[in-house]
């Protein structure tokens, strides 16, 4: 039976739900609040530079963004991505360390002893449990996992040197997390995947993907959703807002695929056990500053652990970067991510529009001719750059997803908060959904 459905979000996660209801023949709408689609998964033009809304990279054991890739026929834009390996300052030496958890590098690692390295067997065991129990893009299935955080799993472990210099720089950057605050289980899930994984990114920008998705849907933009009200016999109301006023739009179904913080706000008939498990959802916040250089520079991309004083977790400069939207030249370019500390210390001065303050002074050390060279001083805050899976949280979202996926409903959720912090869990979390409204509606 086809549906009318809104779909409250344009990130890949929406537009992935979308994208399958609307195949399986249903009348479907995407709700976009700003001009473009992809969320966190879009290449964004700052000023003349592109720059990533959040996402850089995918993996190919991203089993339902791939089947996306080939279906739609852009497995020849995917290309490997080449840094398999980055440098990383602890404050007494530099090493290399790679993103794959490759167990050769791990043992012959010169950032920790000997000692250390023969405690790392026993991570084995709950390393290839995860691998043979948990789906890489869904975080629910890694619950029995879930007691405890990186840092204390570690070193109970006993390694500690491999917590300090290997683990933490590795999260620090990309994900902008310490071990103090995430979930062993989610360590054991990438640890019990990524080993086989190879990288990739699309060979004109990451948000390739999202922006071939939403040619192939109904997107409107520049809507903003007011509420969501269910009507007590089948349906909701959805109040939005856009260049001609204030409407009411009429759904059989709502996919609500916008960040997990606003649905209590939007959804004015969540239960109370839904309710608290949205308002347990913690997104992290992230602050970059770019400097747009006028002359050519070589490259260089550097992790920095607690260790080191610097205020960024991430630097790099960027002579070139090729994997952009076509048409687009990318100017010579330095990246400073702050670090937590940082990050936390600009919220809480209010200093997130002002984020060249914190950083400057490193630039000007690891580049010298930065304040003569530079054109354009760029300032990204991401203020729900992922959901923060900490101690606990995976086995909310499996009693929530039990009890929620149970029966027919008039609204659903999708989002990588359901499902793991990376956008192969988003992708994954919206076909869920377009897959549970087939079940449940045909």
């Amino acid at each position: 039976m086809t549906k009318n459905i809104i779909v409250v979000g344009s990130g890949i996660s929406g537009l992935s739900a979308a994208y399958d209801l609307t195949k399986a023949g249903h009348k479907v709408t995407v709700l976009e609040s700003t001009a473009t689609a992809g969320g966190r998964m879009a290449d964004v033009d700052m000023k003349g530079l592109n720059v990533h809304s959040g996402a850089t990279i995918i993996w190919d054991n991203f089993k339902d963004m791939m089947g996306l890739v080939n279906e739609l026929g852009m497995k020849d834009q995917l290309v490997s991505w080449t840094r398999d390996a980055t440098r990383v300052d602890n404050g007494q030496k530099v090493y290399d360390i790679q993103y794959h958890f490759s167990v050769s590098n791990m043992l012959t690692h010169p950032a920790f002893g000997t000692a250390t390295k023969l405690k790392l067997a026993k991570l084995l065991p709950d390393i290839i449990r995860s691998g043979l129990k948990t789906d890489p893009c869904f975080m629910h299935t890694a619950a029995e996992f879930d007691t405890e955080s990186v840092a204390e799993y570690l070193t109970d472990k006993g390694v500690v040197d491999f917590l300090e210099n290997y683990i933490e720089p590795l999260f620090r950057a990309p994900w902008n997390w310490e071990p103090e605050e995430f979930s062993k289980a989610y360590l054991l899930t990438m640890m019990g995947h990524l080993p086989t994984a190879k990288t990739h990114t699309f060979k004109y920008g990451i948000g390739s993907l999202t922006r071939e998705l939403a040619k192939h849907v109904d997107v409107k933009y520049q809507t903003k959703v007011l509420s969501i009200v269910e009507k007590q016999g089948a349906g909701c109301d959805v109040q939005i807002e856009n260049n001609d006023g204030t409407h009411i739009l009429q759904a059989d179904i709502v996919v609500f695929a916008a960040p997990a913080d606003r649905a209590s706000a939007l959804v004015s008939t969540l239960n109370n056990e839904e309710k608290a498990f949205f308002e347990s959802v913690r997104y992290n916040e992230c602050g970059i500053v770019y400097y747009v250089l006028n002359k050519p520079l070589e490259q260089k991309l550097q992790w920095y652990t607690r260790k080191h004083p610097s205020p960024v977790v991430f630097y790099a400069q960027i002579p070139e970067d090729e994997h952009v939207p076509e048409g687009h030249r990318q100017p010579p370019h330095l990246y400073l991510e702050l670090t937590p500390q940082q990050r936390d210390r600009a919220v809480a001065e209010g200093g997130t529009g002002h984020l060249k303050q914190y950083v400057h002074q490193f630039a000007k050390d690891m580049y010298p001719a930065v304040d003569e060279e530079t054109v354009e001083v760029i300032e990204q805050w991401i203020p729900q750059m992922l959901p923060l899976w900490y101690p606990g949280y995976a086995k909310k979202v499996a009693a929530f997803i039990e009890t929620y996926e149970a029966a027919p409903r008039s609204i659903y959720f999708a989002g990588d908060y359901l499902a793991h912090s990376h956008t192969g869990g988003a992708c994954a979390s919206g076909r869920r959904a377009a897959r549970l409204i087939q079940k449940h509606w045909n």
